[in-house]
């Protein structure tokens, strides 16, 4: 309770100083700098560090107080490097070279790694902190570990991380209690109110919070006071609550330059931002943007958009039409920052961004998923709507002359007619992608040159048919065929069905069924004669068997499924299949079997 320390400790200080004993007025100089750190005072505490250090020694080292000052002045990446440096110590000294740090130094890794959005990197140091907390009765540090177990659990997406996460907080905030250690609610209520408003109940958030702050201010510590607003803010943004968001933000932003921590200031501007927006104030949200992007590119913080991160975005794609308007838009040196942060997400180019990827399924029951969220058979509000963005997806690459897609979907309607509707379904369609768009701003998905209708290509669109062309491709290049197969098994378990089945006298859709039928197919042998060639026969005759449900008279996954059969010992089974093969073949084509396949019947019936 630094608030309650301060009086007592600045007595002590004057104390201290009429006194001989350096080493008592060192300690002494310590501990009020500790306080100063826990008030929000990151360089009085650096300055009075350093006057007890200069009291000990005469030089300046680090110690565990001057890496939280790092971590409080965002500076994480020369944290992070002093902190590893005594870990890697601390393993291979069996008392630790840093006694006092010991307890902090992996608890302290730990945040700095979730700050980065680094989960698998907390994790060990998490667990060996709980495990250290049990080992030697330490319900302090059980408790701290607790809340970065916590926060590393809310950057997961496995089912019921976030269900974890606020148990773990829950945890850390009854030792607090038992404890009578304040500051340890208060941390836990920053990460509680984060989760609660992650997973939607903001009512759960909002109490938190204002239980958080209210025990940060009756600490006297505004850094954390800050931190559990930011928490609340980015909830709040998140859910669409751009009001309410951005009074808590602007709180946030004044918490943070009161103390100068430019990482927490970057992610406080980079929310107000989306919040700006979001609610349609461009000139507020152009400037927090500069903002966060000065602080990003000074102090390497591309992690806050490139990947999930405590104080960052759960869904990075609603930070994407900050960056695409920035990169169009922005001054120079961010407009090349934004295009390169787009660039490595996959998206160059990118001059639009609804905030949300369109995922597209084809193979089997046509569906769309707009983010997290479905596209009803309501929200197309007629078929055509739907059918126009089946042939945009199918026709991918291309560029469609307005007569081409009259011509395809309105064959039997006069031209002027089949214009009107056209435009109908158009504008359907624009509601059924991006419901939110504005009607005079142009389509993130659907671009226009003059008469002419394309799929933009840079635009943020996965669609299941274009990842399994591509696995097949790199399959086919690829130098590893263990890597090379993998890839294509995971594609092809994709293949649940014929390209757009709901649409099967379509003839704009049938060339390109029938091409990726053919293509999967292919895939598909390759797949089970690797299986088989590497003792997999079980897997091998599984994949011929995928073949055969799709094109009953593809023979030479007849001859695989015969050697596999062969190969598991069950020659009665494979003479069974070349029966099936035979009937097969005479009943579907009037034919009979290959010479190929007839040399695999008689090498398996002469075999020993």
């Amino acid at each position: 309770q630094p608030a309650l320390a301060q009086e007592m400790l600045e007595q002590a200080i004057a104390l201290s100083e009429g006194i001989s004993d350096q080493l008592t007025h060192a300690r002494t100089l310590e501990m009020l700098a500790e306080n100063k750190l826990n008030l929000g005072f990151p360089d009085e505490a650096e300055r009075l560090r350093q006057q007890a250090q200069a009291l000990r020694s005469g030089n300046s080292s680090e110690d565990a107080l001057s890496v939280r000052v790092k971590i409080r002045t965002g500076r994480l990446n020369d944290a992070r490097t002093v902190l590893e440096q005594w870990a890697e110590d601390e393993r291979f000294s069996s008392n630790g070279r840093f006694p006092h740090a010991y307890r902090e130094t992996k608890l302290l890794l730990a945040f700095v790694h979730v700050l980065q959005g680094e989960v698998e990197g907390a994790l060990p140091f998490i667990y060996e902190s709980i495990e250290l907390g049990e080992l030697h009765n330490l319900p302090f540090v059980s408790a701290m570990a607790q809340v970065r177990l916590g926060d590393a659990r809310q950057l997961m997406t496995d089912d019921g991380a976030l269900a974890d996460a606020i148990r773990a907080y829950r945890s850390a905030i009854d030792t607090g209690k038992q404890l009578a250690v304040v500051r340890v609610q208060a941390t836990a209520s920053r990460g509680l109110a984060r989760a609660y408003g992650v997973s939607g109940d903001l009512d759960a958030a909002r109490m938190v919070a204002r239980e958080g702050v209210a025990l940060s201010k009756e600490v006297g510590d505004g850094w954390l006071a800050a931190h559990v607003e930011l928490a609340l803010g980015s909830a709040l943004a998140f859910a669409h609550q751009h009001t309410e968001a951005i009074e808590v933000l602007r709180r946030a932003v004044d918490g943070f330059r009161g103390v100068g921590d430019e990482f927490c200031l970057a992610a406080a501007w980079l929310w107000l931002g989306l919040a700006y927006r979001e609610s349609r104030q461009p000139e507020h949200a152009s400037a927090a943007l500069n903002e966060a992007l000065t602080r990003c590119l000074a102090q390497g913080y591309d992690f806050l958009l490139t990947r999930p991160s405590l104080l960052g975005s759960p869904d990075l794609r609603r930070m994407y039409p900050l960056l695409a308007e920035i990169s169009a838009h922005g001054v120079d040196r961010h407009a090349r920052y934004a295009a390169q942060l787009l660039a490595a997400a996959g998206l160059p180019k990118l001059e639009l961004h609804p905030g949300y990827q369109l995922r597209v399924f084809t193979l089997g029951e046509f569906r769309v998923w707009r983010g997290t969220q479905e596209i009803q058979s309501s929200d197309w509000q007629r078929d055509k709507a739907r059918q126009l963005f089946q042939l945009f997806i199918t026709r991918r690459g291309r560029r469609l002359q307005r007569e081409e897609i009259t011509e395809t979907l309105w064959a039997e309607a006069k031209p002027d007619a089949a214009w009107r509707d056209f435009r109908v379904a158009l504008n359907a369609l624009f509601k059924a992608l991006e419901p939110n768009r504005s009607a005079d701003a142009p389509s993130a998905y659907i671009g226009r040159d003059g008469s002419t209708y394309f799929l933009r290509p840079e635009a943020d669109v996965w669609v299941d048919a274009a990842a399994l062309e591509r696995a097949c491709d790199l399959a086919a290049k690829s130098p590893d065929d263990w890597v090379a197969m993998k890839g294509l098994e995971t594609a092809l378990t994709e293949y649940v069905g014929d390209y757009l089945a709901d649409a099967p006298y379509e003839a704009w859709a049938r060339s390109e069924r029938e091409r990726l039928q053919g293509m999967s197919l292919r895939a598909m042998e390759s797949l089970a004669a690797f299986k088989l060639a590497h003792t997999y026969p079980a897997d091998a005759i599984y994949w011929c068997e995928q073949i055969l449900k799709r094109d009953n008279c593809w023979e030479n996954a007849y001859r695989i499924a015969m050697r596999a059969y062969a190969e598991q010992g069950n020659r009665a089974q494979a003479m069974r299949i070349f029966e099936r093969c035979i009937n097969t073949l005479h009943d579907e084509l009037g034919v009979t079997p290959s010479p190929q396949t007839l040399a695999v019947h008689d090498l398996l019936l002469h075999a020993d």
